[in-house]
């Protein structure tokens, strides 16, 4: 097993910058045998009609050029988060990382034999905590308890797996999240459901990590 490293903080408050210099102080050089077969790195996105398992494979075939791959979680539905991407992006175009964006599944990613990276940074855990609960149409705000009973448990079963996958690889895993809930508690029941949730995974993703960081305006302290 290789080293958890948990970044959390609040939003824009420097994780991924910070997450993004671990990685280039972790990674190593490739050597000059796997530059000549390696091109340049790639975007890929895993999600489609093809077998799951074979058509990852497929892509980590052609994706797999470097050290680092960046998991990018998020998936831009107005104009906002896709600057935002493009932002990361452009931040991350010079440091020949492969990036995979995925937020389901990723046990199956990890488990994949061509899955052989030395550092694997995600960014970030509460988009996929996001993308998980929304991608069906469930009514959280109703007076039901069941559906987000449902819900939850669904979503814990997919972090279980995620971190058992993690566990079982050699490589240096860097995760980023958000700390959420510090602020005054949510009039509505969604907003209080997530907390809870997100709140519960944090905790679950810290006991596992060797390293954990607070980062508060640009400056991370470690805190674990």
């Amino acid at each position: 097993m290789g080293k958890i490293i948990l970044i959390t903080g609040g939003a824009s408050s420097g994780k991924s910058e910070f997450a993004e210099k671990i990685c280039e102080q972790l990674e190593k050089p490739l050597n000059f045998k796997d530059r000549l077969s390696k091109k340049d790195n790639i975007c890929c996105d895993i999600r489609n009609n093809y077998s799951y398992g074979e058509y990852i494979d497929d892509r980590l075939l052609k994706a797999n050029r470097s050290n680092v791959v960046y998991i990018a979680t998020g998936i831009p539905f107005d104009e906002e988060l896709k600057s935002k991407k493009e932002k990361h992006i452009e931040r991350r175009k010079n440091k020949g990382w492969d990036t995979i964006e995925e937020y389901e599944n990723l046990d199956k990613l990890f488990y994949s034999k061509k899955f052989d990276y030395e550092i694997v940074l995600i960014d970030c855990i509460t988009m996929m905590i996001s993308n998980l609960m929304f991608q069906d149409d469930v009514n959280f705000d109703a007076g039901n308890t069941e559906n987000r009973n449902e819900k939850r448990k669904e979503i814990l079963t997919e972090v279980e797996k995620f971190t058992k996958s993690i566990k079982s690889k050699k490589s240096d895993f860097i995760l980023v999240t958000n700390e959420i809930g510090m602020g005054v508690l949510p009039s509505n029941k969604l907003s209080r459901f997530f907390n809870e949730v997100a709140g519960e995974i944090n905790q679950i993703l810290a006991e596992i990590s060797d390293d954990v960081y607070l980062v508060v305006s640009g400056i991370p302290m470690k805190i674990k």
